[in-house]
């Protein structure tokens, strides 16, 4: 079957290995992403899988990589045709082996608000609002849609080949727990979902708290069936060219596809591919046997993370009105630098809820006269993006998540300043005057107003 679609990568490249076209309907979606189809041509590949010869596995397997390559020609490809219905629910995904030639080539500067783009960015948007298929985010960018339409299939795929047909796969995966549901809770609406905070860690929000988790690679080729509860992963698949992980799914999809007789692995899965001896000689000399044993989710013990990534953490935390039990066991820990102090102060001042014990009285003991830690306190918390610093007409203030905070600016306020946020008294933006005649003059005021007159007529009260 040919299947004509586009390509986005970046300018200049001069091979493409993945393309997609996109249709919507009344009440669904219809995508099909396609992959240069290199694992059925692979016949000798086992000295070649860890990378160290590479430059001999096509040349050994009479294959020139711009012969394989989308253009606008057709060209044997993996495609994966996924029905999506509008509330981000995939009613059908299939794999198959057919053909792809380009349409069109884009590069990462093109407009989303090209036909060929508005409805894809809309689809991909749609799923990343259901909070059900994590790392997915809005596509802000033609580079953004195409990593979460590779992401989304690479998801798809894995749990299509590893859920539904039971075949064990080599895969790049990330683990982040569970995507919460289907349980008697209540749940919000952003359960499971997981902001991304780096490359290594992501935060995932279940029932309104946020827990820090770790997102990186686990490669495995079997997998227990507590190993596919312990967490989402992904099924690499396009790359082939640049990817090893890639190229050996592919090559274990092409054998499903083609019906070939699988050995049966540990657990009832079916083994196609690469020998269990191979697979096992890859993982060792590629250094990755071990790496998810050694780099497990992070749990209740006390986080270790750099100062940006903590920043970060806590910055969302407050953003989505998160709590963190995290956080908490960070707040006792005597070994907590100054700066990530400050940081962990501002997660309670932010959220306004109490300071635990240690940072109360941390808090209290800086706030004195000639404290020299009072500076850098207010220095690193006025730089997190939910606190705004101003010194204006005398008065000195700190917004923290619109609490305002403010002292005269004359000596010694810095520690007034501080003394105000470890006894919470801030002022709303909006203060009536205690004075009656003051009251006065504002209700004329207000009443002179026209939105307020608008406001006033159409509650029925003028």
């Amino acid at each position: 079957m040919l299947v004509t679609g586009i390509s986005i990568d970046q300018s200049g490249t001069g091979l493409v290995e993945d393309g997609f076209v996109i249709e919507k309907f009344e009440d669904h979606y219809v995508l099909k992403y396609a992959v240069v189809d290199v694992g059925s041509k692979i016949h000798s590949y086992e000295d070649f899988l860890t990378g160290h010869s590479r430059q001999y596995l096509y040349p050994e397997n009479e294959i020139r990589k711009k012969d394989l390559s989308f253009c606008d020609s057709p060209r044997d490809a993996f495609i994966f045709k996924v029905v999506i219905s509008n509330k981000g629910q995939i009613d059908r995904f299939s794999p198959y082996k057919g053909s792809f030639q380009l349409s069109a080539k884009y590069s990462f500067d093109v407009d989303l608000s090209n036909h060929d783009f508005s409805v894809a960015t809309e689809c991909m948007d749609t799923l990343s609002e259901t909070g059900l298929y994590p790392f997915l985010s809005r596509s802000n960018s033609a580079n953004q849609l195409l990593q979460n339409i590779n992401l989304f299939m690479s998801l798809s795929l894995f749990d299509y080949m590893v859920r539904k047909v039971g075949v064990s796969v080599i895969c790049t995966g990330v683990t982040a727990g569970q995507v919460v549901g289907g349980t008697e809770l209540s749940y919000r609406d952003d359960a499971g979902r997981l902001c991304i905070l780096n490359s290594n860690y992501g935060m995932r929000i279940i029932n309104g708290e946020g827990f820090l988790v770790r997102a990186h690679a686990k490669r495995c080729w079997i997998y227990n069936d507590s190993d596919i509860g312990a967490g989402t992963y992904i099924m690499s698949i396009s790359s082939p060219f640049r990817n090893d992980d890639a190229l050996i799914n592919q090559i274990i999809l092409s054998a499903y596809l083609d019906g070939a007789e699988p050995q049966l692995g540990q657990c009832g899965f079916k083994l196609f591919g690469p020998s269990v001896k191979c697979r096992d000689r890859y993982l060792q000399l590629t250094n990755r046997s071990g790496e998810f044993k050694q780099r497990s989710v992070v749990t209740s013990k006390a986080l270790e993370m750099s100062a940006k990534l903590l920043k970060d953490f806590v910055s969302l935390l407050v953003d989505y009105n998160l709590e963190s039990k995290q956080i908490d066991k960070l707040s006792a820990n005597p070994q907590t630098s100054i700066n990530d102090q400050v940081v962990i102060c501002s997660y309670y001042l932010g959220r306004n809820i109490p300071l635990p014990p240690k940072l109360h009285n941390w808090m209290r003991s800086i706030s004195i006269e000639g404290s020299a830690t009072t500076g850098t306190f207010l220095h690193v918390l006025s730089g997190l993006p939910f606190v705004t610093a101003c010194t204006n007409g005398g008065v000195a203030s700190l917004d923290i998540n619109n609490r305002l905070f403010e002292v005269d600016e004359c000596s010694g306020y810095k520690v007034r300043l501080m003394r105000k946020l470890h006894d919470g008294v801030c002022r709303e933006r909006f203060e009536l005057p205690s004075g009656i005649n003051a009251k006065k003059q504002l209700i004329n005021r207000l009443i002179d107003d026209p939105e307020i007159l608008k406001y006033l007529k159409r509650k029925g009260v003028l």
